[in-house]
């Protein structure tokens, strides 16, 4: 995909599903990118995908990438009514509940033989009416191949410093606790880069 030539063909693939979606999130790619088609790809993996297509915004060809929102009225947590409307303990009672599904799920993936996801932001990860959780953006770099299964260990540490590291804002405004080993605003010796499992990964 050298300067996102063959992008132009992943966007053009014709596409005669007729799917009903009732919630559809769109997403604009700058095809230009040489990662640009491999969301598509790694939606389908995760059996996400939509639909794909093209676009002219603001005398620009972009590509366009429709996938589905999860659930009837899903948003993140913090837009939720009924976050809005529970008390300092239940917010941190909702965040490790919400924390330990994710994890499962995310898990649950690699076992599955399918790509580490690791975009699991607060903006990402939609809770609907019913309060099942749906994980959506799968694009480069937040999702990525695992030659080897993790020891459970070695992944339940990795996924825990990274929910940490992406959620802080959101304990910090709930008052809910950080184990102190997560907590990544404190003062920490300098690192000479990320591990093969670092929470910085996008």
């Amino acid at each position: 995909m050298t300067n996102g030539i063959t992008n132009l063909d992943v966007f053009t693939l014709p596409d005669h599903k007729h799917n009903r979606i009732k919630n559809r999130m769109i997403k604009i790619v700058n095809i230009s990118e040489p990662s640009a088609a491999c969301e598509r790809y790694a939606l389908q993996i995760f059996h996400e995908y939509f639909r794909t297509g093209f676009a002219i915004i603001d005398g620009q060809k972009v590509g366009v990438i429709i996938t589905s929102m999860g659930g009837n009225g899903a948003s993140s947590m913090r837009r939720t009514t009924w976050w809005k409307d529970l008390s300092l303990d239940h917010k941190s009672y909702a965040l490790n509940s919400t924390r330990k599904v994710v994890q499962e799920m995310v898990f649950e993936f690699l076992l599955e033989g399918k790509p580490l996801y690791a975009n699991f932001s607060p903006d990402h990860v939609l809770i609907d009416n019913n309060q099942e959780i749906h994980l959506i953006d799968f694009g480069y770099p937040g999702v990525r191949p695992m030659k080897l299964l993790p020891k459970p260990d070695e992944y339940e540490k990795w996924f825990q410093r990274r929910w940490y590291f992406l959620w802080e804002d959101v304990y910090r405004e709930a008052r809910a606790e950080i184990p102190v080993e997560h907590l990544w605003r404190k003062s920490e010796p300098e690192r000479k880069g990320p591990t093969k499992m670092s929470p910085h990964m996008n």
